[in-house]
């Protein structure tokens, strides 16, 4: 169960549960922690690592077109 998934059964919209409801949240919270990690399957921790290398491959290629070698400074939206 997901935060989200708990909102909706909850029949809250998730930035309520997390910022008015705080104490579900942190019960919740609690649970998940409680659980031990091998009670996730392993497609989720297949797809939780598969999103983290996402996330780096993603990271990566903002920093290099950052670089000032490429040239674009994407703050401003310019050549430089």
């Amino acid at each position: 169960m997901t935060i989200v998934s708990l909102a909706t059964e909850a029949g809250l919209r998730r930035n309520k549960l997390t910022h008015t409801h705080t104490g579900l949240k942190d019960l919740f919270y609690a649970l998940v922690k409680a659980r031990a990690p091998e009670a996730l399957p392993d497609a989720a921790r297949a797809h939780a690592a598969k999103q983290q290398q996402d996330l780096a491959r993603v990271r990566a290629v903002k920093i290099a077109v950052r670089s000032p070698e490429h040239g674009v400074d994407l703050r401003r939206g310019k050549q430089s």
